[in-house]
C-alpha cells in the first residue's frame, strides 16, 4: 500500500490518494476529510465504468461530516487487474470493498492492530449499488447504513427476461462488432433518460473523467455488465441484516422514475418491506451525484444523518 497527501491542511478538506494491493489487482483510492476529526467512514462505490471520479464533487462536500473514501474498481481507470478479460465476479468486488474498509475504517490511518473497524456508512450508485447491497448481505456487521442508489437489479422486474435478453445482445454485439458499436447501442437504449447537469464551480467534476470513462468501455461491456444485471438480491438475507442493525435505504433519481434502474430499486424496496428498508428520491437522475452534486450531497447527508 502506498499513500500520498494531496496538499497541506487548509479550511478545505484534505484529499489524499493511495494504492492498495489485493488478490489479483491493485486498487487506486481517494480520501477526503479533516485531520483529527474522528468522523465516521463513508465508502462511495462506483458503478459501471468504475471510476472514483463519479464522486469527485460530492466527496469534498460530505467531508465535513465523514471521512470519505472512494476508488477505481479493479481493472478500471487507475486500478489494475491481473486478468482483464476474466468475467467479473461480485464476490471479488466485495473483497475489494472490505479491504478498503479494513485499511481505512478505523482511525483514518492504516490500521495497526487486529481489531475490526467500526461499521461504515456505504453508498453505491448503479452497479456500485449492487456491490453495496451484496456487501450488506454478506457482511452486515460491517455496514451501519447502506444507501443503494438506482441498483439495476432487473431480475426483480416483471419484464426481467426481456431486459436480460437485451443485455445478452449487447454483449454479443461487443464481441462481433467491437466496443464503439456496442457502446453506441447501449447509449441508444438509454437515450430516453434525461441528462440533468448543473455545473457548480465550487464542486467541479474531475476534468479527466471523460477520457478515463472511454478507457473503461471494454471492461464494462466485456466483463462487468452481465455480472451486474444477472445479480439476484437475497431479500431474506437483507431483511436479516436490517434486523441485525444495518439500515437499508434504496434511492431513486427524481428525474428518472420512468427508467428501469429506478423501477428495479423501487420493486426491491417494496419486496423488502417498509419494516426493513426505506425508498428515498434524490435530486437529479440516475447519476445525480455527477449532475447535481451540491443538492445530491445535501440530500445524502440528511439521509445518512437520519439513521
Amino acid at each position: 500500500m502506498t499513500s500520498q497527501n494531496a496538499g497541506p491542511a487548509t479550511t478545505r478538506p484534505r484529499k489524499a490518494a493511495g494504492t492498495l494491493e489485493v488478490p489479483g489487482a491493485h486498487l487506486y483510492y481517494e480520501t477526503w476529510g479533516f485531520e483529527g476529526s474522528g468522523n465516521p467512514l463513508l465508502l462511495l462505490i462506483p458503478g459501471g465504468l468504475g471510476d472514483a471520479g463519479f464522486y469527485s464533487s460530492i466527496g469534498p462536500a460530505l467531508a465535513g461530516d465523514y471521512r470519505v473514501v472512494t476508488y477505481d474498481r479493479r481493472g478500471n481507470s487507475r486500478s489494475t487487474v491481473a486478468s482483464p478479460h476474466q468475467q467479473a465476479r461480485i464476490g471479488e468486488q466485495i473483497a475489494d470493498a472490505l479491504a478498503l474498509l479494513d485499511l481505512l475504517g478505523g482511525t483514518g490511518q492504516d490500521d495497526q492492530d487486529d481489531q475490526e473497524p467500526a461499521p461504515a456508512y456505504v453508498f453505491g450508485g448503479s452497479g456500485g449499488a449492487i456491490i453495496a447491497l451484496d456487501l450488506a448481505t454478506r457482511h452486515p456487521h460491517r455496514v451501519r447504513t447502506l444507501v443503494a442508489h438506482e441498483p439495476p437489479v432487473v431480475t426483480v422486474l416483471p419484464d426481467a427476461s426481456a431486459h436480460l435478453a437485451r443485455f445478452e445482445e449487447l454483449r454479443a454485439l461487443h464481441r462481433t462488432d467491437g466496443t464503439e458499436q456496442a457502446m453506441a447501442a447501449f447509449n441508444a437504449d438509454h437515450a430516453g433518460s434525461e441528462q440533468d447537469f448543473e455545473y457548480d464551480p465550487e464542486l467541479p467534476p474531475d476534468r479527466d473523467i471523460v477520457q478515463r470513462f472511454a478507457g473503461n468501455f471494454d471492461m464494462f461491456l466485456g466483463t462487468e455488465m452481465l455480472a451486474f444485471v444477472r445479480y439476484e438480491p437475497d431479500v431474506a438475507a437483507l431483511r436479516a441484516a436490517a434486523r441485525a442493525g444495518t439500515r437499508l435505504v434504496i434511492g431513486g433519481g427524481e428525474r428518472s422514475s420512468a427508467h428501469y434502474p429506478y423501477r428495479a430499486g423501487a420493486v426491491l424496496a417494496e419486496r423488502l418491506g417498509r419494516e426493513y428498508a426505506e425508498f428515498v428520491e434524490f435530486p437529479g437522475d440516475h447519476a445525480g451525484y455527477l449532475g447535481r452534486p451540491r443538492a445530491f450531497a445535501e440530500k445524502l447527508r440528511a439521509v445518512l444523518g437520519a439513521g
